[in-house]
């Protein structure tokens, strides 16, 4: 099937593309198929990125919590680099929950409605 738009002739044979007699040069088409290779970056689990994630969000606010021990939570987690990795996740509790675990205020003195006791 051969095309013409004025400039250029477009001759699609088989599956390849070819834009006057060269192959590959066309930019709509099927692309070609690159060599996959030998060396693969390891992906982390879901789990061990959580695990990841969680250590970077305590180290940052204990960091931030040592210059200003009075902050509350909620205003941490408006911290630029604690924003960052809560947009990856979608429940907002999550995070609070890490931050929870490593805040310096006297439990008397934070907000909020008391833990249930079990």
């Amino acid at each position: 099937m051969a095309r013409s738009n004025g400039l250029n002739t477009v001759v699609r044979a088989n599956t390849s593309l070819a834009v006057n007699g060269v192959r590959g040069a066309g930019l709509v088409g099927t692309p070609r198929r690159t060599q996959r290779s030998t060396t693969s970056v390891p992906t982390l689990s879901r789990r061990a990125l959580a695990k990841q994630h969680k250590a970077q969000v305590q180290a940052l606010a204990k960091a931030i919590w040592k210059s200003t021990p009075k902050m509350t939570i909620e205003d941490m987690l408006m911290q630029p680099g604690i924003i960052e990795i809560e947009s990856i996740y979608s429940d907002r509790k999550t995070v609070r929950r890490w931050l929870s675990e490593v805040d310096p205020r006297d439990p008397s003195t934070k907000r909020g409605r008391r833990k249930r006791k079990r």
